[in-house]
C-alpha cells in the first residue's frame, strides 16, 4: 500500500504491476493521536487532523480555532474502521479496482463535526469558524493559465467560486466484505475518551 496523492506515481505502479498491487487511498482518517498542541511541535502532527486537533484544543484550552469557514464537506473514517478495511483489502487485493478508496461514504460539513465535538465534551467547547471566504480559482482563458490564482492575477483572469466534492472510488468488492462500523459520533466520543 502506498500513500501518495501524485496520480503519475499511482498510474506508473498500476501500469507496471497491475496484477500485484492495488492502490488504497485513505480519506480523512481520525482517532486518537498526539497533536502538536500536546507537546513539542516537531514531534506532533504539524499538518493537523481536524477532529483530533479540535478535541485536543478543546480539552486543553476550552476552545478550538478552525482554519476555515466550516462549510466544506469531508468523508471522515475512524482509524479502527481503517484497520479492518485494510486487512480486507489485503485479502481481496487481486479483485479490487486498481485504485480503491477507504471512506465512510458520508459527506459531513465541518460545522456538523464541530457540533458533535461540542456535544461530546463535558462542559462543551467554543468552536468559532472564520468568516466565509470564497475558494477562488481562475477561469482558464487564452491569456490565463490554470496556474493563475487570485494573488497572482497579472493577466486579469476572471475568478469564480468553485467548491466541489469529489466522490471516492469505492470498490464493490471491498464494500461487500467490509463497511464502517463506527459512526462519526461514536468515533468522536472514542477519540475524546482516549
Amino acid at each position: 500500500f502506498i500513500e501518495s496523492s501524485d496520480t503519475s506515481i499511482q498510474q506508473s505502479i498500476i501500469s507496471h504491476n497491475v496484477e500485484i498491487y492495488s492502490i488504497v487511498r485513505l480519506w480523512n482518517v481520525y482517532g486518537p493521536e498526539r497533536s502538536a498542541v500536546e507537546g513539542n511541535p516537531s514531534t506532533g502532527n504539524a499538518k493537523g487532523h481536524v477532529i483530533s486537533d479540535w478535541i485536543s484544543q478543546c480539552t486543553q484550552n476550552g476552545f478550538a480555532q478552525p482554519l476555515s469557514d466550516g462549510t466544506e464537506s469531508r468523508q471522515f473514517i475512524h482509524v479502527d474502521d481503517v484497520a479492518v478495511a485494510l486487512i480486507e483489502a489485503m485479502k481481496l487485493h487481486r479483485e479490487l479496482k486498481p485504485v480503491t478508496d477507504i471512506s465512510s461514504g458520508k459527506w459531513t460539513t465541518l460545522i456538523e463535526v464541530a457540533a458533535i465535538i461540542r456535544a461530546s465534551i463535558p462542559g462543551g467547547c467554543v468552536i468559532e469558524f472564520k468568516k466565509a471566504k470564497l475558494e477562488q480559482q481562475c477561469k482558464v482563458s487564452s491569456d490565463c493559465t490554470d496556474s493563475c490564482i487570485e494573488t497572482n492575477n497579472q493577466h486579469g483572469c476572471q475568478l469564480q467560486n468553485i467548491r466541489k466534492n469529489v466522490d471516492p472510488v469505492l470498490s464493490g468488492v471491498l464494500w461487500a466484505a467490509w463497511n464502517p462500523s463506527i459512526s462519526l459520533q461514536q468515533g468522536i466520543e472514542m477519540t475524546y475518551q482516549e
